[in-house]
């Protein structure tokens, strides 16, 4: 449509439009023809550039770049014929050569036939801001060097008190067991009672701390990643329970695909040895452990399996289980810190994986980890 044949309120619009984009000083915005060469300029522009309508009109967009970044300007222009649109931030440059770091949109615009007319352009400065940006990055980067220095500080002190803390145990079981084979003729049963009392509770002591330890060891120490055979290490931790399978006369069955999984190979037999640990001891007394181990795969993750037949997890307490220091009342009366789950679950997050249960009270569990397939 020409200006001949348009109405007088699309005539009007048109210039109320060209008036508002020439008005804009905050933003540059003109328009550049299909090669890339300047055709409209407005104050906006004049102010972030620096070059008046008629020194630029007929200029190319590359003049804005500095000279090793001038190839962009024609990718840019490509991406949006091609796209519609094309974005980025960046350095651009001056009339007077400073520079200045932009965010800048170029969209095609094209008539009813799809005949590309050129091209808009809108840019806005955005130096302060990036200045603002780094140096709120540089100040997050002290305060989290900071905060890790406090945190490893914090951490060697609990390691010392845990660690001190096992001597003052051992030796109260040490004195307590010294004390009941010396002098026990000499005490009656409420006396020896208390001993074996002490023994216990000095050796439940000793064991939640050295779960502790363990807990932030896996939780801190650094694991790094590599492709583990599944079968292997899966065969490595049924061989390293033998004595305990043939003593609570359990059968294991071992599933057929074995994919390889990006993993860290202690922690990864540290979780199987848990989970296999505990499909053998939380099992009722008239029954034998069927435990089954599986891996399966698909879309890149494979899911590993160890499906039990022991006394299940009530539905109620499913959330609670991987929790530290948390330990479900069980008719089997197994001991323990409440800590072992709550390991496996903090390595299974180290190798970024992810650990379930699914469970039926009286009939058993079955616990996934997935692991991405290496």
């Amino acid at each position: 449509m020409t200006p001949a044949n348009q109405g007088p309120e699309i005539i009007a619009a048109e210039e109320t439009f060209r008036l508002l984009v020439e008005s804009i000083q905050d933003y540059a915005v003109f328009m550049v023809d299909p090669d890339g060469y300047v055709v409209t300029w407005n104050v906006g522009a004049e102010r972030l550039k620096g070059y008046r309508a008629d020194e630029i009109i007929g200029q190319h967009l590359a003049t804005f770049y500095p000279v090793e970044d001038q190839a962009k300007a024609g990718r840019m222009l490509q991406t949006a014929a091609t796209a519609g649109r094309a974005s980025d931030e960046g350095w651009r440059v001056r009339k007077d050569g400073s520079r200045f770091w932009a965010y800048g949109v170029i969209t095609a615009m094209r008539d009813e036939a799809g005949k590309l007319l050129g091209f808009s352009k809108v840019a806005h400065d955005m130096t302060e801001l990036r200045r603002v940006r780094e140096v709120l990055e540089t100040k997050v980067q002290e305060r989290t060097a900071q905060l890790q220095a406090s945190l490893n500080s914090i951490e060697e002190l609990l390691y010392t008190i845990a660690h001190d803390l096992r001597a003052p145990n051992r030796s109260m079981q040490g004195f307590a067991q010294l004390l009941k084979e010396e002098y026990g003729s000499q005490l009656d049963h409420m006396a020896r009672d208390y001993l074996d009392r002490i023994a216990a509770a000095a050796v439940r002591n000793d064991d939640l701390i050295r779960d502790l330890l363990e807990y932030g060891r896996v939780s801190h120490e650094a694991a790094p990643l590599a492709p583990v055979d599944l079968r292997r290490a899966v065969e490595s931790i049924v061989r390293a329970l033998e004595g305990e399978i043939e003593k609570s006369h359990a059968h294991i069955r071992l599933g057929r695909e074995w994919p390889f999984v990006l993993a860290n190979e202690p922690l990864l037999k540290q979780i199987l040895t848990n989970l296999a640990t505990n499909a053998l001891t939380y099992v009722p007394s008239d029954r034998k452990p069927e435990i089954l181990i599986s891996a399966s795969e698909r879309d890149g993750k494979t899911v590993l399996r160890v499906e039990d037949n022991g006394i299940g997890i009530p539905p109620e307490q499913i959330d609670r289980v991987f929790m530290p220091f948390v330990r479900l009342p069980n008719p089997v009366n197994a001991t323990g810190t409440g800590m072992g789950l709550a390991i496996v679950k903090k390595a299974a997050e180290r190798m970024n994986g992810v650990l379930g249960v699914e469970s039926t009270p009286g009939k058993g569990s079955c616990f996934k980890l997935e692991l991405s397939t290496a």
